[in-house]
């Protein structure tokens, strides 16, 4: 298969895939979406096979490629990509898709994509994203949900997902639902709530919770202790901070009350968190570089 917008450079014999997205940029927050996504290919040794032509949807000097150049010898560039790739399992097979949200000329990526998906003949994509909320990291992990139809609303409540209410700047993954529902395909798009307090280039508490709620929906079964212990460290990490903080720790108690009484906390009903999103990235900066992990 060789289309215009989509080279496919391996014809794997699939069997009733099914496939999850997700889309580097906006609305990834600390890579939730992503991260979770590149974990789940790696762990079940997913195969390269096909990508979109970079050069027609992203704007290079809005999403500028990244160099490496060592000892004054440029080693690579990277491109802004669009990945899709195949793991053989049993019962079905699975197709990721991996790329940064495009700059340009949405409703042709995404009519591409939606081409793609119909000739591998795949029932359902899932979506994968991260936004900051006023949650915290001292209770579960918020995931909540979209459908393109609203018979999948059933299939959230099934995997104890709540729906999704907003209105507002949108993504990629909207327009993906919207014109799934247009054409009657099913999609879904899960959304990891993340700490807004929370700058990290990694998050493994939301990203885990992605993960057990994808894999209930994909019906597969994988081992996730690697993924668990680094976010039982996480965790425990900002635990760490709130003992030394007093500030961080009452305003997440402020926060936790807010649930408490009304469901749900607003930002206009806190004073300004400046100082505390500055703590704790300076607090996770510092990990990182000490020790060397990945958030």
């Amino acid at each position: 298969m060789a289309k215009k917008d989509i080279a496919v450079y391996e014809e794997p014999s699939l069997h009733h895939p099914k496939m999850a997205a997700a889309f580097a940029g906006w609305a990834d927050a600390t890579h939730a979406g992503t991260s979770a996504l590149s974990y789940l290919a790696k762990k079940l040794k997913a195969k390269e096979f096909a990508n979109i032509n970079a050069e027609e949807f992203y704007d290079f000097p809005a999403n500028r490629p990244i160099v490496t150049i060592s000892q004054g010898v440029i080693q690579q560039v990277l491109m802004p990509t669009s990945t899709f790739y195949y793991a053989k399992r049993q019962g079905h097979d699975l197709i990721f898709f991996l790329g940064d949200e495009p700059n340009l000329k949405w409703n042709r990526y995404v009519d591409s994509v939606l081409k793609f998906v119909n000739y591998w003949e795949i029932d359902r994509i899932y979506l994968l994203g991260g936004l900051y909320d006023t949650v915290t990291h001292t209770r579960e992990t918020k995931i909540t949900g979209a459908t393109s139809q609203p018979h999948l609303t059933q299939v959230l409540k099934e995997h104890n997902i709540e729906t999704l209410d907003y209105q507002g700047p949108s993504s990629i993954y909207s327009l993906i639902l919207a014109v799934c529902k247009e054409k009657g395909m099913e999609a879904i798009s899960l959304w990891g709530h993340v700490p807004f307090y929370i700058r990290a280039e990694s998050n493994p508490l939301t990203c885990l919770a992605l993960l057990n709620k994808l894999i209930g929906l994909l019906e597969i079964k994988l081992e996730l202790a690697d993924m668990e212990a680094m976010a039982k460290r996480f965790s425990s990490k900002l635990d760490q901070l709130l003992t030394q903080s007093p500030k961080l720790a009452l305003y997440i108690r402020k926060l936790e009350k807010q649930y408490e009484d009304k469901g749900k906390a607003s930002f206009k009903d806190l004073e300004s968190a400046d100082k505390i999103l500055q703590e704790v990235e300076d607090f996770l900066k510092k990990e990182r570089r000490d020790e060397g992990r990945p958030f």
